[in-house]
């Protein structure tokens, strides 16, 4: 009996050992394991220039990237911790249409303006919320939005009625 107590009681040790052992080889790879290298946001790219307008009257200039493909206005402005404060998105649509954005993956809030064929700003969706799924809707016709930092319309009196113009830097 006593035997067979110690042979348990061993056997036991040996087990509790094994099992600490593979605890720590299992702490220290976490240690010294590597993070997968994550992939660097995209960063500010400009491609053209944009002014906004009120009459004859210039407000403001910015620095533009162009969506102007699926594959670029699917994406925006997703996954960028910060925007160029004289800086924005230009996309650009075949047609007029209702349209709706929102703020899936995209880390800053933003000023979105929406406008006609006309390049005429109908709504402005100010200071939207980050990384929300709540659509966004241009609540008239457009052919063309703007996002730009949130803030920038009421920093630079940017409101419905005022247009834009805009030009591409020669590639």
């Amino acid at each position: 009996m006593k035997k067979a107590f110690l042979f348990s009681l061993c056997a036991g040790l040996w087990i509790l050992l094994f099992l600490g052992a593979c605890q720590t080889e299992t702490t220290s790879q976490k240690k010294n394991s590597r993070p997968n290298p994550v992939a660097a946001p995209p960063s500010f790219s400009s491609e053209g220039e944009l002014y906004f307008l009120r009459g004859q009257d210039t407000l403001q200039k910015i620095q533009i990237e162009i969506a102007d493909n699926e594959n670029e206005k699917s994406q925006g402005l997703m996954n960028r911790p910060q925007l160029p404060a004289q800086g924005g998105m230009l996309f650009v649509f075949e047609e007029e249409a209702e349209r709706q954005f929102w703020m899936r993956n995209t880390l800053i809030s933003l000023d979105i303006l929406y406008l006609n064929a006309a390049k005429e700003i109908v709504h402005i969706a100010a200071y939207t919320q980050p990384e929300s799924d709540a659509p966004i809707p241009s609540q008239k016709p457009a052919q063309y939005v703007v996002e730009v930092n949130a803030g920038f319309c009421e920093s630079h009196q940017i409101k419905p009625g005022d247009k834009i113009a805009f030009t591409r830097l020669s590639n």
